[in-house]
Parts: structure tokens; sequence; C-alpha cells
């Protein structure tokens, strides 16, 4: 009889658990902001990265940037053209898109929202292997200036890497 009563009072909790939860947004609807497209946004993001690089679209690519390092940056056209040299071949496959992100949030609005993902084991038919990883502000209402990328680097399977753009310019009080 006991172990009766234990059941129906842990299946009882488990019930009114289950039945008050939930969902609340991350993200402010009025925003138009919420995590699903943020995530889409980053991925799409990553998608166009290795879009640029096999297609050699330099122009594409730049304009990824977010207008503080172009602003202050002078070898933007350098970086992309030696890491359109850099990267060799046409695509056959990628693994994972890997990413930490940083965010803020006042009155339950984001306000700030930075990612930096990675994109792993991109093979291309020339057999070299590359990972790919790259900083974008995707929320910033304190400095939209910020608002996309601020470098990318590109490392071979041998480590050697090339690198676009500088983090630093873009957040020159960042400490590691």
């Amino acid at each position: 009889m006991a172990k009766k009563i234990f059941i129906i009072m842990v299946l009882s909790i488990i019930v009114l658990n289950l039945s008050s939860c939930i969902f609340i947004p991350l993200f402010d609807n009025s925003d138009e902001q919420n995590i699903f497209t943020v995530k889409a946004q980053m991925k799409n993001d990553c998608k166009e990265i290795i879009r640029c690089l096999e297609e050699k679209d330099s122009d594409t690519l730049k304009n990824m940037f977010c207008e503080k390092l172009l602003d202050n940056y002078e070898n933007i056209d350098e970086d992309i053209e030696q890491a359109m040299d850099f990267f060799q071949g046409n695509i056959t496959s990628y693994g994972n898109v890997l990413y930490g992100d940083d965010d803020s949030f006042i009155n339950g609005e984001c306000v700030k929202f930075i990612a930096s993902p990675s994109i792993d084991s991109i093979t291309t038919d020339t057999g070299k292997e590359y990972t790919v990883i790259y900083n974008e502000h995707i929320i910033d209402a304190e400095n939209p200036e910020k608002i996309g990328i601020s470098y990318i680097e590109i490392i071979d399977e041998n480590n050697d890497s090339c690198q676009i753009g500088d983090f630093y310019t873009v957040n020159p009080d960042h400490h590691w």
C-alpha cells in the first residue's frame, strides 16, 4: 500500500511540473529577434563565408564585415585577396558548426549578441582540409557600427593560417 501511495505522489509531482512548463522567448518579439533567427543567421553566414571562399567572391565577403572594421582597417582588400589564394579547391564536404556566444539583456530585451562560430573539416577536391573561425556582432544596440564580422581566420590541416580583418580594431577594449 505504501508503495502505491509513493508511486501516485511521484506521478502527481511529475504531472504538475510538466503541466506548469511554459516557453519564454529569449528575445523580445517586438524586436523581431529570437534565438531561432539569430542561429539561422549564423548558419547562413557560415554557409556564405565558405561559398565566398570557394567561388572567390571577394565583394560579397567584404560586405559581410562590419562598418567599424571597414572604416578603420586599411588591409581588408589585401587580406581577402590572400585568403582567396590560401583557400584552394571546391568544397566537397564540411563538418560541424560550433560556436560560442556572448549576449546582454536589458529589461528582457537582447541588446547585444556576439557569436564566434567555427566550421570544421572543410574538405576540398584538392585534398586540403580547413577550419574557418570568425567573430560577428549580430545585435549591438549600443554600437551598431560593430554589426557584422570583425575577423575570419582560415586554418589548414598543417596549422598554416590566413586571417582577414582584425578583432581588436573592432573591439579594442576586449581582453581575453
